[in-house]
């Protein structure tokens, strides 16, 4: 099954059209999810197995 040239080409002429006035944003640093997700594994990992690793 191959894929269509075509559809990359409509794909950028989409985005070109969506973002053409944008301006970029550069967020660096842990997510507030990535965080919550690590401190809650944390938390289980220590209820399991009785260590703590940060």
């Amino acid at each position: 099954m191959g894929r269509d040239p075509r559809d990359s080409t409509v794909a950028a002429a989409m985005l070109d059209r969506l973002l053409h006035r944008s301006v970029v944003i550069t967020l660096d640093g842990a997510s507030y999810r990535l965080r919550h997700h690590t401190t809650a594994a944390n938390e289980l990992r220590h209820a399991t197995t009785d260590t703590n690793l940060r």
